[in-house]
This record gives C-alpha cells, sequence and structure tokens, in this order.
C-alpha cells in the first residue's frame, strides 16, 4: 500500500467545488482501500480553523505570509508570486520531511507554487498532476480575456494576452521587473518544463488535454472526474414524481451558476430563453443574487473573482452592475425565476426537464452536466469544453455554438417544436464515471508507468 500526499489549494472542508469534491472522492476510496493518505493544503487568510484530521485524513498547512494579507492573496492566485514562492517551498519542504510520502499528487495549485511540484521531482517522489484547468499553460486558468470572450484552441499569443491583460502591465513590472510578455514567457515556459518531468499528468477530458499537447505536454491522460456516489442517491425517484407532478406543456430549463455568474454565462441562457412564449419554456437560475447579497457578494468578488488589490474600482463597478442589470432582467420577465446559492447539484437537479451549460469560460469537465445525464436529464451545452466527450447531440443531450444565445435559442425552439419526440438514450454514459472507477483507473495508471507499460 502506498502514502499518497494530496496537495491541492482548495479542499473540504473549507471549499465547496468541484475541485474538492474530487479530491474528497479520491481521497476517501484511497483510504477505503488501505492507502494512508493526508493533505495538504493552503489557507490565503489568517484563521483559527484549521483542523489537524478531517474524516480521518491528517492535515498540513502551507500558509501564506500575513503582513500584507490582501496583497499576497491577489499576489498569489495571480501568479505573480504563486508561481515560484519560496516561502511556501520552504514550508513544503518540512512537510515532505515529517510525513515521507511514497506519491505526491498535485491537484489545483493556484497559489500554492509551481516549484512545489519541482521539488518533489528532484526528490525522485513518485509525482502525479492533475491539471483540471489551463492554469499552467494560460494567464487566465478559464482562458477567458479582459473581454470574457474565449480563447480559440491555438490563440496561445504571449501578446494577445498582453492586450487582454494590459492593466496588470505596470504592477507585473513593479513586482517582477519584466515585462508583461516576457513574464509570461518564462512563467509558461517553466511550468512546462516542470509538468513534462511529472510522472504522470491527468486531465479530466479530450477537449483539455487537445489544448496541452498543442501547447507541448507530452504525456498527459485523460481520467474524467467522478460523480460522487451519494449525489445519486433517491434522486432518480425525486425526478420521477416531480416530472408526474409538472404541467406537460411548460418544459423548465435550469442554470446552475454557482457565484461565478459572469463567467457561467447565465445571460447567454436569458437572452435565449426569453425569445420563447412563458407557456411553453421557464428558467429556474441557481446560484444568482438578490438585492440583499449583492453588495456581500461584490466586495468578495474583489479578492476572489477579480484577485487584485489593483483593479478595486474598475472591479467593483463592473461586478455590481452585471448583477444589478441581471437582477433586473430576471425580476421584469415572467419565465425567470431565480433562487439562491447551492452547494450539492442533486438537491435541484430533479427541477429540471433540461439543464443548460452555456459557460463563457471554457469548461474542462463539468460535473452538474455529467450528474444530469446520469439522472436522465438531458443537458444543452456549448460546443466548447469538456462536456464534448459526454454530451451527445440528440443523445445525451444537445450542444450550440459557444457563447451564442441565438444558437441556444435554436435548439430550445427546436426541442419544444418536437412536441417530446427527441428520445435520449442515457444508456450510453461515455466518459462519466463514478467514484470507485476513477480511483481504479488512476492506481492502474500509476502502477502502469512504474512498471515501465507506459510513459
Amino acid at each position: 500500500m502506498s502514502k499518497i500526499l494530496i496537495v491541492s489549494c482548495s479542499t473540504r472542508p473549507f471549499f465547496n467545488n468541484g475541485q474538492s469534491k474530487v479530491i474528497d472522492i479520491l481521497s476517501k476510496r484511497l483510504l477505503s482501500l488501505n492507502h494512508e493518505v493526508a493533505m495538504c493544503t493552503f489557507i490565503p487568510f489568517n484563521t483559527q480553523n484549521y483542523q489537524n484530521n478531517y474524516n480521518g485524513i491528517d492535515y498540513y498547512y502551507i500558509k501564506p505570509d500575513t503582513k500584507n494579507l490582501i496583497l499576497d492573496f491577489a499576489k498569489v492566485h495571480m501568479s505573480l508570486s504563486g508561481y515560484i514562492n519560496h516561502n511556501h517551498l520552504d514550508q513544503f519542504k518540512k512537510i515532505i520531511n515529517t510525513y515521507k510520502p511514497d506519491i505526491v499528487n498535485f491537484h489545483s495549485i493556484e497559489g500554492l507554487g509551481v516549484n512545489l511540484v519541482e521539488y518533489s521531482v528532484l526528490q525522485k517522489i513518485f509525482t502525479v498532476v492533475n491539471v483540471h484547468d489551463y492554469y499552467w499553460i494560460s494567464p487566465h486558468q478559464f482562458l477567458l480575456k479582459a473581454n470574457n470572450n474565449l480563447y480559440n484552441d491555438d490563440e496561445m499569443s504571449y501578446e494577445k494576452w498582453s492586450i487582454a491583460l494590459g492593466i496588470w502591465e505596470d504592477y507585473i513590472f513593479e513586482q517582477t521587473g519584466k515585462d508583461i510578455t516576457r513574464f509570461f514567457e518564462e512563467k509558461f515556459e517553466y511550468t512546462k518544463s516542470i509538468l513534462n518531468k511529472a510522472n504522470v499528468v491527468i486531465c479530466p477530458s479530450s477537449d483539455i488535454q487537445s489544448v496541452y499537447i498543442k501547447n507541448g505536454i507530452k504525456k498527459i491522460h485523460v481520467i474524467p472526474n467522478p460523480t460522487a456516489d451519494e449525489t445519486l442517491n433517491n434522486i432518480q425517484k425525486k425526478l420521477e414524481k416531480n416530472k408526474q407532478s409538472k404541467n406537460e406543456k411548460c418544459l423548465v430549463f435550469g442554470h446552475l451558476g454557482g457565484s461565478d455568474t459572469i463567467g457561467k454565462g447565465v445571460d447567454i441562457a436569458i437572452e435565449a430563453i426569453k425569445k420563447i412564449d412563458k407557456k411553453y419554456a421557464r428558467l429556474e437560475i441557481w446560484g444568482a443574487y438578490d438585492e440583499k447579497t449583492l453588495l456581500k457578494e461584490t466586495l468578495n468578488g474583489l479578492l476572489v473573482f477579480y484577485k487584485s488589490p489593483i483593479l478595486t474600482i474598475k472591479s467593483l463597478y463592473t461586478f455590481f452592475k452585471f448583477y444589478k442589470d441581471l437582477i433586473s432582467k430576471i425580476i421584469k420577465i415572467p419565465q425567470f425565476s431565480y433562487w439562491p446559492k447551492f452547494c450539492n447539484p442533486a438537491k435541484v437537479l430533479s427541477r429540471f426537464d433540461y439543464l443548460i451549460v452555456s459557460s463563457r469560460y471554457r469548461e474542462s469537465y463539468s460535473l452538474a452536466a455529467s450528474e444530469a445525464i446520469l439522472n436522465h436529464i438531458p443537458v444543452i451545452a456549448s460546443d466548447k469544453g469538456g462536456q464534448t466527450d459526454f454530451v451527445i447531440e440528440n443523445v445525451t443531450g444537445h450542444l450550440f455554438k459557444h457563447g451564442d444565445s441565438e444558437s441556444l435559442y435554436s435548439v430550445i425552439k427546436r426541442i419544444i417544436e418536437s412536441n417530446g419526440n427527441i428520445h435520449y438514450n442515457f444508456d450510453d454514459k461515455k466518459n462519466i464515471i463514478n467514484g470507485e472507477t476513477f480511483v481504479n483507473r488512476y492506481l492502474d495508471l500509476i502502477h502502469q508507468v512504474k512498471s515501465n507499460k507506459i510513459s
């Protein structure tokens, strides 16, 4: 049995997102197979709520410099100190010497430092990296430009990044003494070289795999993100009960936006649905805001979404205005209803006839979409991103042109006009796996690499 250290900036119980869900499933399954597991995580704010053990797993903490808390938080997440962080590395060395792992698994490491991965490799510890997004090859981990449009597959131009992130130019020069183009060139040459030295690199979809290969990552293996078993418990019964009591003529389309509603493209879904008569379709938006929580979330967005102390005024205005306009639209249009933030998609999926995934940024997988399909809910998704591995046209759902509300409207209109005559096949669960399958593939891949059967 192996002694495994999982390193991630986003873990339970501090976060309840897709990253922490995958890590939670991985750690629990490894424990059930009698592997020894510990967690190394990063808490960006000074807090006394550290837990040394959670669900039977020992926790080790990397703490940032708290002398300038806000600035440090912004810097590590924008990777100005986050890709080579000597303070974090010194703490990581002590954790490695204390725990002495056989395997180090790096998951979401934004802010922790890529040099932690380099140290693991140099110590000849078997090193696994799960690239769950585009952090290693893009200045924005979800490939967004400043105007919220998507980068194309081959649009990895430092000059275009310079334009998109122009507001950072002076700040980067002040912190590093380098112009923005040189900074990103050096950063991504370094991060790509570290990925190519790791023993195993894993990603959740063929879509993200293809982008990494195009950008010089030689060996990268696809293991889809797992769906939590508890997500599926009893939901099918709720689903059938809801469908029997619903007005058959009016279809309910759901959108799960979380707190990142700009990136999740909820306004694209709104523009499409508002063209449909309210007798035939309505949209439930989960994760949207009411007026009372808007200001609080705006302030939070300054630190978390925009991640920059120098963008304060611009961020405040942009963030607040977007949601203010969004809420006004929703209130005025009868076929919309919006609901508070949520943690578990299983609690709301049973309300929907269809799930819409209209993200502006490129989803690396979309756990919500895979969970919907497992529960026989068709998914209408953008044609860019990892969800294209399992959202199959007229089989498990439909695809529309990325970022195009008119294309989304056409799909919804066709569904309504079909009058229920599109027959989906949810037995075709291609690239959707549970926790057991995920860990079996994970351990098998490690075994094959260790035994030199694959590289």
